[in-house]
């Protein structure tokens, strides 16, 4: 064997592999099994709780480089039928076709893998009382060309057979006894994301669900008194539109009831122990446009309020648990929170701009669904978005490996219509889902669902999708 060979085997074993674990790693992770870490490492104190900055996933462990590394991820295979052809694998809140449309009135059938993922976990020495730790995680969801199939000339085999690599995460986090520090791309703090988020067969984020990552600086600390734990947070984030040069502003606080656990699953895969808890977040922003004499400003901002409660607590995995969640979040210039809402929004040109729409079009540095020029006043304005979504969780016998999840979201915006015609601008959309999922072995979890997706149009017009969709996961 090459000598190069020989040395990364003796690496790998060097460790030996954690334990199989139950759930896997999703939008967070499941709970940490005993790891042996390379002797001279200290590992962080890492807690039960799904919070996606401070946590180790379950996977692998190993010596790669100078620090232990942890890998863990998943396969994942979706087979996909819709009603109408809106959408491809990840639907978010893209439009959905117009009755009596081709794309409205017929549908599509789709098989792929874009959403299997992995991620490395690495813990490096504590030095004078700071724990580092790296986190980077990718998936194959990323941007390419001719995306989505179909469009623009190009053939659906390259989109479905050879996806686009992409980053979810990289992140950097410095924690001590007095705070944690954290640089890099991760989940944006509003919302608590991803503690908060449903169990659905369906690749989130779904529609009504706070659901976003960005580059970002955030500082946390968790306060522990008696039976419960309260995590205070901030953070600058990468501003949705650049040339607006502040940043968004974050902040966020979190009480977590550490006696009170019951069993929760996150996204698809990210199966854990979690205790109750309640978040209250929001953030500030700011966009400006060119105007013909200079430019003009506007304020966005977002506020949320998330709760997860065990209806029927378990400290342990086990049939006949309960757990509910909820979210509320209201906001204006706020839809790059979600996954793909803009409502068919348009940014327009402010009145008398020289050249009209079409040289505006070439100055308006801003991306679509964010801010824009009223149709009514002419002013620039923020887009007003509100949202509901309420989900539960039920698992069966045995020992919990069968549960049923649903989930349902109410989205709506009462100001699109100032910033989009009638005919191609939606205002409110419903959507709920039911799913069955089973844990064949620990490695491997199947998915069924059905979900039901309805924008109303601003001239009156209701477009419904129905999908049905069933997954299986290999998670490591």
């Amino acid at each position: 064997m090459p000598t190069v060979a020989m040395l990364s085997l003796l690496t790998f074993l060097a460790v030996p592999p954690a334990p199989a674990s139950s759930g896997g790693s999703d939008e967070t992770s499941s709970n940490p099994p005993a790891q042996p870490v390379k002797p001279g490492l200290h590992r962080s104190k890492f807690t039960p709780e799904q919070v996606a900055l401070t946590q180790v996933p379950a996977g692998l462990t190993f010596l790669a480089g100078k620090y232990a590394t942890t890998f863990y991820g998943f396969i994942e295979a979706d087979s996909i039928h819709d009603s109408t052809r809106s959408f491809v694998d990840l639907a978010g809140m893209n439009p959905i076709a117009r009755p009596g449309t081709l794309g409205g009135d017929n549908g599509r059938t789709m098989f792929g893998i874009r959403n299997s993922r992995f991620g490395f976990h690495i813990q490096a020495p504590e030095l004078a009382g700071i724990d580092p730790t790296g986190w980077l995680e990718m998936d194959f969801l990323g941007n390419q060309p001719g995306s989505p199939p179909k469009q623009n000339g190009f053939a659906e085999a390259p989109f479905w057979n050879n996806p686009t690599f992409r980053v979810r995460h990289f992140l950097l986090k410095m924690n001590n006894d007095i705070v944690t520090l954290a640089f890099g791309q991760t989940w944006e703090l509003v919302g608590w994301q991803a503690q908060f988020q449903p169990n659905t067969v369906d690749i989130q984020g779904v529609p009504g669900e706070l659901y976003s990552r960005t580059p970002q600086i955030r500082a946390s600390h968790e306060f522990h008194l008696g039976g419960t734990t309260i995590e205070v947070a901030a953070a600058a984030l990468r501003p949705p539109q650049m040339d607006a040069v502040m940043p968004d502003f974050q902040g966020g606080l979190k009480l977590s009831i550490d006696g009170w656990k019951g069993v929760q699953t996150v996204g698809a895969t990210g199966t854990m122990i979690a205790p109750a808890a309640i978040g209250l977040s929001g953030g500030l922003r700011k966009y400006v446009l060119p105007t013909s004499t200079g430019s003009a400003s506007v304020n966005g901002w977002v506020g949320a309020a998330d709760v997860m409660i065990p209806v029927i607590p378990s400290s342990t995995r086990k049939a006949w648990t309960l757990t509910v969640l909820g979210e509320v979040v209201d906001g204006s210039g706020d839809a790059d929170l979600y996954t793909g809402l803009n409502g068919g929004m348009v940014v327009g040109s402010p009145l008398g701009y020289p050249g009209g729409a079409a040289a505006y079009a070439k100055v308006a540095d801003i991306d679509p669904g964010l801010a824009g020029w009223s149709n009514a006043t002419g002013s620039l304005i923020t887009q007003d978005w509100a949202s509901l979504m309420v989900s539960a969780q039920l698992y069966l016998p045995p020992e919990g490996r069968l549960w049923l999840a649903g989930a349902y979201s109410n989205t709506l915006s009462d100001n699109t219509g100032e910033l989009g015609s009638a005919a191609s601008s939606f205002w409110h959309e419903t959507w709920w889902d039911a799913n069955l999922f089973y844990d064949v072995t620990p490695a491997v979890r199947l998915g069924l669902e059905y979900a039901q997706f309805t924008q109303t149009y601003g001239d009156g017009v209701v477009a419904p999708d129905h999908r049905v969709q069933m997954s299986a996961f290999f998670i490591f």
